[in-house]
């Protein structure tokens, strides 16, 4: 069986600061959705989800057109970056999940219930306030208990791939832009702990290397081109077959959010 899924963190749920909903990124990202036409999508930043303290509900699957949805969401907004974690799984597929805890935020475990087997699919959105040592002991329970085969592990993880080139001062000045100790923040970063950690637990990250690309930011964040990180990815068992994987950058993912979708194609 061939399936597509897509993984992306679309901002604040297509809202601004003040909760306003931003429409010109939500038709946006409707309509890269529809070219694309995923079997699975993994949100991150999936806001208004489910109930919460501003009274605003965004129906991911009716907006998305999928059947099947399972969503971990905060009920109540606060004035931190972690206050905004939420994550989103979509699906044409029946899907069994869980919402599970993940230090300051939240993930998912879910399995999606294919022709004649389970796909074993992680959502995880660990807090960028943290450090990588910190982000291993949030992941690790989920690591640890993870499916032998057919899984994948997806979503933002904040954190750099030493498989990535990365020219440490112009890191610096990207940082700098909402880091008020942007040196300490690019040397933890150019350490690579949380991705060695997940690469060295025997997963494997799908991105092929003639395609890896910055996955933050987009035009919308700053209207300048920058270098840019990858920190978005699929990491995936050893048996599951990427047919193909791609980051998508076009005029409609400049202005959906701050990150690019990714794309990964497999057969199991």
């Amino acid at each position: 069986m061939v399936l597509k899924l897509l993984t992306w963190n679309i901002h604040r749920g297509f809202h601004n600061r003040d909760h306003v909903i931003e429409n010109h990124r939500l038709i946006a990202a409707q309509e890269v959705i529809r070219q694309e036409s995923p079997d699975i999508v993994s949100f991150v930043e999936a806001c208004y989800a489910k109930p919460n303290s501003k009274n605003i509900v965004l129906d991911y699957p009716e907006l998305f057109s999928f059947p099947n949805y399972f969503a971990a969401a905060y009920p109540k907004f606060g004035k931190f970056s972690d206050d905004i974690g939420a994550n989103c799984l979509l699906s044409h597929y029946p899907i069994s999940a869980a919402r599970v805890n993940l230090g300051r935020k939240s993930a998912i475990r879910a399995q999606v219930s294919l022709d004649n087997k389970l796909l074993h699919l992680d959502v995880v959105h660990p807090s960028p306030s943290i450090n990588d040592k910190e982000k291993i002991c949030d992941l690790d329970p989920m690591l640890l208990a993870r499916s032998d085969s057919d899984y994948i592990m997806t979503g933002d993880f904040n954190s750099l791939s030493p498989n990535d080139l990365y020219d440490k001062q112009v890191l610096i000045e990207e940082l700098s832009r909402f880091s008020d100790d942007p040196v300490k923040y690019a040397d933890s970063m150019l350490e690579y702990r949380l991705v060695n950690h997940i690469l060295s637990s025997g997963l494997f990250d799908a991105l092929p290397e003639n395609r890896r690309t910055s996955t933050v930011p987009t035009r919308s964040k700053y209207n300048v081109p920058v270098a840019g990180m990858r920190v978005d990815y699929f990491f995936v068992s050893p048996d599951v077959r990427v047919l193909d994987s791609y980051v998508i950058k076009n005029n409609l993912t400049e202005i959906a959010s701050d990150h690019y979708p990714l794309v990964m194609v497999l057969e199991l």
